[in-house]
């Protein structure tokens, strides 16, 4: 819906070297509405 805003809770779970794990979860009104894992990377760029 335009206006809404779900807001996450977002903990490292692991890094090895510059990799990162990371997992999500978006609770509405005290239930689970969304979760995910998310793999990130640090790229220095020329």
């Amino acid at each position: 819906m335009p206006g809404e805003r779900l807001i996450m809770d977002v903990r490292l779970v692991r890094r090895k070297a510059s990799v990162f794990k990371f997992e999500a979860i978006g609770p509405v009104d005290g239930a689970l509405a969304v979760r995910a894992d998310l793999l990130c990377t640090h790229v220095t760029l020329p």
